[in-house]
């Protein structure tokens, strides 16, 4: 499971204890869209000032996407 935050963190946990697995720190102001790659490789993450793409495997932010919006608009991935 991928969470996200006030705190700014992307965090993946592991379900069957709920302990946090890994913590992807960058985003510029509260997370509150995240969502995994069909291929559950990369998580994408969205803030009201930069949308991420974070690679699992390396545990790193792949790319970053500048913005700056005064609303959450919901963004659904299809395919990646």
């Amino acid at each position: 499971m991928v969470t996200g935050g006030e705190n700014r963190i992307v965090k993946l946990w592991k379900v069957q204890n709920w302990e946090p697995i890994l913590e992807f720190i960058g985003h510029l102001s509260f997370v509150w869209k995240v969502q995994f790659s069909n291929h559950s490789n990369l998580i994408i993450s969205q803030s009201t000032k930069d949308i991420r793409i974070w690679n699992i495997p390396s545990e790193s932010h792949k790319q970053i996407f500048s913005i700056q919006l005064d609303y959450y608009p919901n963004f659904t991935l299809i395919k990646w």
